[in-house]
């Protein structure tokens, strides 16, 4: 991943995201993991109502801070809020 060169820090604003399937929770997880190799995060904000059930289902909510607006989501980097 060529963009943890500038950041390791990661807000994937969800709002135009209805669904999610296996393939893309892995993805998202993988991006996490990555992530957090390079001492950082991603933060997933305005999930619907969809994809947080599937990521209910399969306890991957648990993986991650989650927050209601992607501007939510940035500040807590600054502020050093969790979700």
């Amino acid at each position: 991943m060529s963009c943890l060169k500038e950041t390791s820090q990661f807000v994937f604003d969800c709002s135009s995201l209805d669904f999610i399937d296996s393939s893309g929770l892995g993805t998202i997880v993988s991006c996490l993991r990555k992530s957090l190799e390079h001492n950082g995060d991603l933060k997933l904000a305005s999930l619907g109502p969809q994809v947080t059930m599937v990521l209910e289902l399969t306890k991957a909510k648990r993986l991650f801070a989650i927050f209601s607006d992607a501007a939510e989501a940035v500040n807590s980097y600054v502020t050093g809020r969790k979700a």
